[in-house]
């Protein structure tokens, strides 16, 4: 049978998806029918019966070698895998695999970078809530990403807490770890833990406000002690350029799975914060620091955003949370219908398709590029030196390969 941790996903193509470590491996028809119809009927089909093909069983070995699938000992002493409890549907194309579900725009914070502005008394009805995570399991998701506001400030946080085990997605909370005592860290029915730090104590203070870096660092104790993943979410500003070397040691000393790294948007606060702005060029090169594969959108050959939507504390369903004024429609029409207005700009259409690092950076972020077709600035910076020397000797490497550049 699939461990428990596992999902079969059917995407562009059929997945098994492992929810735990955040892994998702691409499987073919035949595997996935394989996983479908091994039951305690189909005797001498199992992990290790009799008639199975070197196929299946190349698969099976890697399966349990991933720990992917466990052997179950069934009434007539054969060990076979049990049925897959779920039959996927085929997921829109391209699929939504990864959901920003911003729950409340209440916060305690009024941090000097929030793009979405000073809280408001908004927040998502909780029937809606139910709706929404039933949608995003019928459509294929793969990770849920619980945000505000601050999260732990909604309403029904831990009623929607208490339902989360029953959806086959992984689930990350985002959170300034303010309201996560060791009493919570426990109760948490999440996969991953995503703390915002954005310094040592002068820069994060700063920027969010005097006490919230020792609420932020108590918070990843409590994470770390309970097992949860831990992952941390850093905003580069002008205060905190000189932590970035100590703040690896200090992550290092925590474990933490992902260390997310940006340059806030000019936008919301950071309007009337000009002293926390950093300009894309020094900005840049501190994403270097940053390690960990949860990227959330990137799709070969299109920019960012291709498998990931926002829905706001409104309802409205956007591209992304900076497009809240050009939302796709309301949570009300239906995720998928929502989804399926979206579109997905080709990596060609950019200004910038011919150089050599766009498919690493995947044009970077839309909104902070200067139009719709113009390279991110930032993105710019961390891949820098780009010049004209590097690009000529990349293209003969690919002509050598046998490979066109255009």
């Amino acid at each position: 049978m699939l461990s428990s941790h596992c999902s079969l996903k059917r995407l562009e193509k059929p997945y098994i998806y492992d929810i735990k470590n955040d892994e998702l491996y691409e499987i073919d028809d035949k595997a996935e029918d394989f996983i479908k119809r091994c039951d305690d009927t189909q005797k001498g089909r199992g992990a290790r019966g009799e008639g199975q093909g070197a196929g299946e069983e190349e698969f099976v070995n890697f399966c349990l070698k991933e720990n992917l699938l466990q052997i179950v000992e069934n009434s007539h002493s054969s060990l076979v895998p049990r049925p897959s409890p779920l039959a996927p549907r085929q997921s829109p194309i391209p699929s939504l695999r990864y959901l920003e579900l911003q729950l409340t725009a209440r916060c305690n914070l009024s941090c000097r970078h929030c793009y979405l502005g000073k809280p408001k008394n908004i927040e998502l009805n909780f029937d809606s809530v139910r709706k929404i995570l039933k949608e995003f399991e019928d459509i294929q998701g793969l990770r849920l990403i619980i945000s505000g506001g601050e999260p732990m400030l909604y309403s029904n946080f831990w009623e929607f807490n208490n339902i989360l085990p029953d959806y086959n997605f992984r689930k990350v909370l985002l959170t300034s770890g303010w309201f996560l005592a060791k009493e919570e860290a426990l109760k948490l029915n999440v996969n991953e833990v995503q703390v915002s730090l954005d310094g040592l104590e002068n820069g994060h203070d700063t920027l969010r406000g005097k006490g919230s870096f020792k609420r932020a660092i108590t918070a990843m104790e409590f994470v770390r002690e309970s097992g949860i993943d831990l992952s941390i979410a850093t905003m580069v500003h002008p205060y905190n350029l000189n932590d970035f070397p100590k703040m690896a040691d200090l992550l290092n000393s925590y474990n933490v799975r992902e260390w997310g790294i940006d340059v806030p948007l000019q936008t919301g606060n950071l309007k009337s914060a000009k002293d926390f702005i950093v300009s894309p060029e020094k900005g840049g090169e501190y994403l270097k620091f940053a390690y960990g594969g949860s990227y959330h959108g990137g799709s070969e050959g299109y920019v960012c955003g291709r498998h990931i939507c926002t829905i706001m504390p409104s309802g409205k369903v956007c591209k992304c949370g900076f497009y809240e004024d050009r939302p796709l429609g309301n949570i009300e029409e239906g995720l998928r219908n929502c989804w399926k207005k979206n579109y997905h700009m080709p990596l060609k259409d950019l200004q910038c398709h011919d150089c050599i690092y766009i498919e690493k950076c995947q044009g970077g972020c839309r909104f902070r590029a200067e139009t719709p077709t113009s390279p991110d600035p930032v993105m710019c910076a961390l891949y820098k030196p780009r010049d004209r020397t590097k690009k000529i000797k990349e293209k003969g490497r690919k002509w050598r390969d046998g490979e066109k550049v255009k």
